[in-house]
């Protein structure tokens, strides 16, 4: 076996333009690459990449329709930028069935907020949700608190670890207070409507 005293960049290259393609569609300062200083730079230096960084976060945001100042903005970047990016978080697509509805992700983060936030059962957030009438069936007919919980099982397969992961860094009351600030007024209705069938 010879072995090439010469290195081979052609793997790195390679993987250099898959990332760069995945990446395409940025303009103006965010299509421009970090200048990172060396390790014996001076002060000055990392002050203005950190400056750089903090200019280009809210750029990112408003480019994705997020308003930088709202509580909960890094977590709502973090999930639409692995949606667009991160295989493993775009859906999959159906062929046969009923049709995903935007109101999953509703159903989901009211559901979270209810049991991890408020720490009701599952069953206990159903029945609120329904109650609170804001999750509907495509047709508008009101939905079961059993249907509920059926789609949030569906639906929470594809983002379970986010949530579980931003729980575990945030602790509950921030977790509450995030969620709360990502759907409108109708969460206190949902802390006081009875649970009862």
């Amino acid at each position: 076996m010879v072995l090439s005293t010469k290195p081979n960049f052609s793997n790195a290259r390679k993987s250099a333009s898959r990332a760069q393609r995945n990446f395409t569609g940025y303009t103006g300062a965010l299509a421009e690459p970090l200048q990172i200083p060396s390790m014996f730079a001076d002060e000055s230096e990392w002050a203005e990449l950190h400056e750089t960084l903090e200019r280009k976060m809210g750029l990112l945001m408003r480019d994705l329709g997020i308003d930088p100042t709202r509580a909960g903005a890094f977590v709502e970047l973090a999930a639409r930028l692995a949606k667009r990016h991160v295989p493993g978080f775009q859906k999959a697509r159906r062929s046969r069935g009923r049709p995903p509805e935007h109101s999953d992700h509703t159903l989901v983060i009211l559901t979270e907020l209810l049991t991890k936030g408020y720490g009701f059962s599952r069953r206990e957030a159903s029945v609120r949700i329904r109650r609170n009438g804001r999750i509907k069936a495509a047709n508008g007919a009101p939905l079961t608190a059993d249907t509920l919980r059926k789609r949030y099982s569906t639906a929470i397969k594809d983002f379970g670890p986010l949530f579980e992961n931003i729980f575990a860094r945030l602790g509950k009351d921030r977790f509450a207070e995030v969620l709360e600030a990502s759907v409108d007024n109708t969460l206190p209705e949902l802390r006081t409507i009875s649970d009862s069938i």
